[in-house]
């Protein structure tokens, strides 16, 4: 029988069982064959582990080795009526899983199998430290705004079509390159990636990565999954220019690209040139369904590769500033050039004020203020008459109480409509 498995769904069902059930009437029996899948034989005297979910994780109940023909089987082991049985093995180098027994029926609906206990094939595959010719499945860039520029996720379904195990090349056996924004900060593997390593490859200042991560043949159908998850901020130089810049060579074939946003983050703007329209659609994410806009290239779950090894792909994620900035910027500038202005205005010397408040025009002969000044008005008018002119001691006497007055008013002493009748009147008297 076929027994091709979908892992990820399978973790997903372990995670999420729990031993508080019921247990069946009857035990199971766990039975089948080890088979290497290369080169198309049994795997002889291979070991094998069987195992089963306890609240929420998976742990061995039984081990036994397989036959020189692969065959292996478990003694009869009760079995909660909510519960998988799994069983596994470690072939040159690899661990390879497949169900065993499933009580509630969801996992065969999710990996389209039969699950058969008596039955069992648990497939295995020859590894290897060669390049195999891997492509992504799926590259999946989501961005999600903070507070000083953005969040990060890159999610990658890796693809092996050849039916050997790729366990990486060199010392630090590499699987997979990957080629980052350089300014990418707080580069790191998702936590539920618990079978792989990131490293930082070449010049500090590149975006190189490499990732250390077995991928086995697509043929097993467990899934290879890579998430990465980095920060980027925001340039400081010019506050107007809240561009980010993730373009990069495509390294590997890719048949389904797309970079995703929130939906009610309209302000960040995708800039993909090879990207199609922004459509609305949701996406899994992080176990759930979430609603992102998408600007995707090629077709989910399979086609040919739209992005070949070498293509620039080019793309943007910019935040255009909130136009009240805009006014709040005109403003500014606007005041800081009206302040300067004002300053340099006041310092121009003119005419200097005064705090008097001047006499208003009278009719008749106007005269001076003060005593000196009646004086030097007398001076003048003698010089013309070319004849002295002696006051009266009642005229000296008036000039004098002017003279009073008008320092009375200088002082504060008097107000403006009283100090005006009174001099007027002492006027008229002269």
């Amino acid at each position: 029988m076929k027994t091709r498995f979908v892992g990820f769904a399978l973790l997903c069902l372990l995670s999420s069982l729990s031993l508080n059930t019921p247990v069946t009437a009857a035990p199971v029996r766990v039975s089948g064959v080890v088979f290497e899948e290369t080169n198309n034989h049994p795997a002889p005297n291979a070991v094998v582990e069987l195992l089963r979910a306890r609240d929420g994780q998976s742990s061995p109940i039984a081990k036994t080795r397989a036959d020189a023909i692969g065959r292996f089987s478990f003694a009869p082991q009760n079995v909660a009526a909510r519960e998988i049985l799994v069983v596994r093995t470690n072939w040159t180098g690899y661990t390879y899983v497949a169900p065993a027994f499933d009580s509630t029926g969801e996992l065969a609906k999710q990996t389209n199998v039969k699950i058969d206990p008596a039955k069992v094939r648990l497939s295995v595959y020859q590894t290897t430290t060669e390049i195999v010719p891997i492509s992504f499945m799926a590259h999946h860039l989501a961005i999600e705004s903070k507070a000083s520029g953005l969040k990060c996720v890159e999610r990658i379904i890796v693809e092996n079509p050849t039916k050997k195990t790729f366990l990486g090349l060199g010392t630090r056996r590499a699987t997979v390159l990957l080629q980052l924004p350089p300014n990418a900060k707080n580069v790191k593997l998702d936590p539920t990636i618990t079978d792989a390593k990131i490293e930082k490859r070449g010049d500090k200042n590149s975006g190189d990565y490499a990732v250390i991560k077995p991928i086995p043949p697509t043929a097993y159908e467990s899934r290879s999954l890579i998430i990465v998850n980095y920060d980027m901020d925001w340039p400081s130089t010019l506050p107007w220019k809240r561009t980010l810049n993730f373009s990069h060579k495509v390294q590997y074939p890719t048949k389904f690209f797309f970079v995703a946003r929130n939906a009610d983050e309209k302000r960040l703007e995708v800039t993909a040139p090879l990207l199609s329209a922004p459509q609305e659609a949701p996406l899994a994410i992080n176990g759930a369904m979430e609603t992102r806009t998408v600007n995707a290239i090629g077709r989910p779950m399979g086609g040919e590769a739209v992005l070949k090894p070498g293509d620039d792909l080019k793309i943007q994620i910019s935040s255009p500033v909130n136009p009240l900035f805009w006014g709040f910027l005109g403003f500014m500038i606007l005041f800081s050039l009206a302040v300067p202005a004002a300053l340099l205005r006041r310092s121009i010397p003119g005419k200097t004020a005064t705090s008097k408040i001047e006499e208003p025009p009278m009719s008749g002969s106007v005269y001076p203020r003060t005593l000196a000044s009646v004086t030097e008005m007398t001076n003048a008018t003698v010089a013309e008459d070319d004849g002295p002119i002696n006051f009266s001691s009642e005229t000296s006497g008036l000039i004098e109480s002017i003279a009073k007055l008008d320092e009375e008013f200088d002082k504060g002493e008097l107000a403006h409509v009283e100090y005006s009748r009174r001099r007027q009147k002492l006027k008229s008297q002269v």
